[in-house]
């Protein structure tokens, strides 16, 4: 008698431990959108640690960061142009200063969008939440620049270098990083959606795989892991 009330209790509980294990999968299901099926899961295509190319859809998400980026880049070129005087948080939308040497000057909070800094020596620089969206940034030399928390959405920084560059908290939606060389860059943080990041050299950076997931596309890049 005793052992059959046991086994009854035995099997309650392993119904119980179901039942539960069910509503926690439920609840991390509507919470997470964790994938439901073998066929889900085989749409994800995360990486193993010498891949060089994700094969992740961003679908809707993507296509409405690019769509944004696009509207914000032809709302900044309608900006008025600033007055182009240097210093933290100085006005330089639209400001050129195409290969101009910059090194270690503080652009704390400035305002930098649409700026035409293409070939600059940016290195050391500072540029702290400095805007610099829809900015254009190849060839730019931003070795051991600090951008913590500077927004680069929709920023041209095509073979740009950026060795050592501090990127914490960085906005880089949309932007273009198409052969750049980030070499030992701290992207801690960092928003990277639909970014791309082609060619580029990530050895040494510090980023993790879900953020790279989320980018447009890391095809022939070098990557850390």
């Amino acid at each position: 008698m005793f052992r059959k009330e046991r086994t009854y209790i035995f099997l309650s509980l392993l119904g119980l431990i179901a039942i539960m294990s069910y509503l926690v999968y439920s609840l991390l299901n509507s919470f997470f959108s964790l994938p439901a099926s073998a066929d889900e899961l085989s749409s994800v295509n995360l990486p193993l640690a010498n891949d060089t190319e994700m094969g992740v859809d961003l679908g809707a998400t993507a296509q409405a960061v690019l769509e944004f980026v696009q509207a914000t880049n032809t709302a900044v070129s309608h900006l008025p142009g600033g007055d182009c005087v240097l210093g933290p948080g100085a006005n330089l939308t639209h400001c050129n200063l195409m290969g101009r040497n910059l090194n270690s000057v503080d652009l704390s909070d400035a305002n930098l969008k649409g700026a035409d800094l293409t070939g600059a020596n940016l290195s050391g620089a500072i540029l702290l939440r400095a805007d610099l969206t829809a900015a254009q940034m190849g060839s730019v030399d931003l070795t051991g620049a600090n951008l913590t928390a500077a927004i680069l959405v929709g920023t041209d920084l095509t073979d740009a270098i950026l060795v050592e560059a501090n990127l914490q908290s960085a906005v880089l939606a949309g932007a273009v990083l198409h052969g750049a060389d980030l070499r030992a860059a701290d992207l801690t943080n960092a928003d990277l959606i639909a970014a791309d990041f082609s060619e580029a050299n990530l050895l040494d950076a510090i980023v993790n795989i879900m953020q790279l997931s989320e980018t447009f596309s890391i095809e022939g890049a070098i990557l850390p892991f």
